[in-house]
C-alpha cells in the first residue's frame, strides 16, 4: 500500500517544519510520498483545489484533513491504515491551504478527519499528520512508541 499526501503550500528548506517531517519520514522509511501545490500559481482557490484533483492517484482512499471532519484518537487512526492495508491500493490524504478546501474536494473524501478544534497551521499539520502515520504504525507493530 502506498500512502500519498497532497498538501497546499511549501515548506522552506532547511525550516524547523521540514526537517522535523524529513526525520519521520526517514523513520518510516520514505513510504510516504509528499506533493506539494504551490499556491501561488493559481489565481483563484478554484484552480488550486481542481490541481489537487488531479494529483489525486488512481484508486485511492481519499482523507481530507479539514476543520469540520471527524475527530480521532491516534488508536482510530492505526485501526484505519490497517484497514485499508488490507482493502486499499493507496491512501491519499490532502491538506487545504489556509482558505480551507473547495466543496468539489471534500465531497470526493472517503473520510474526513479532523486533529481538534483548534486551528493549526497547515505546515504544522503536514507535520502532525506524518507523525500520526507513524505512530499508526508503531500501534499497529506493538511497537511501545505509543503509550495509553
Amino acid at each position: 500500500m502506498k500512502i500519498e499526501i497532497i498538501a497546499v503550500g511549501r515548506l522552506k528548506s532547511g525550516s524547523s517544519f521540514q526537517l522535523l517531517l524529513q526525520d519521520y519520514l526517514k523513520q518510516l522509511k520514505n513510504s510516504v510520498k509528499i506533493t506539494e501545490i504551490d499556491e501561488r500559481h493559481f489565481k483563484d482557490k478554484n484552480q488550486q483545489n481542481q490541481e489537487i484533483e488531479n494529483k489525486i492517484p488512481d484508486e485511492s482512499y481519499i482523507i481530507v484533513l479539514d476543520e469540520t471532519g471527524t475527530e480521532i484518537s491516534s488508536r482510530s487512526f492505526a485501526t484505519l491504515i490497517q484497514q485499508k492495508r488490507e482493502t486499499a491500493t493507496n491512501i491519499c490524504f490532502i491538506i487545504g491551504g489556509a482558505d480551507g478546501l473547495e466543496k468539489t474536494v471534500l465531497s470526493k473524501a472517503n473520510k474526513v478527519i479532523s486533529f481538534g478544534k483548534s486551528t493549526w497551521p497547515h505546515m504544522m499539520v503536514r507535520v502532525m499528520l506524518v507523525e500520526q502515520i507513524y505512530r499508526g504504525h508503531q500501534i499497529i507493530s506493538g511497537h511501545p512508541y505509543h503509550r495509553d
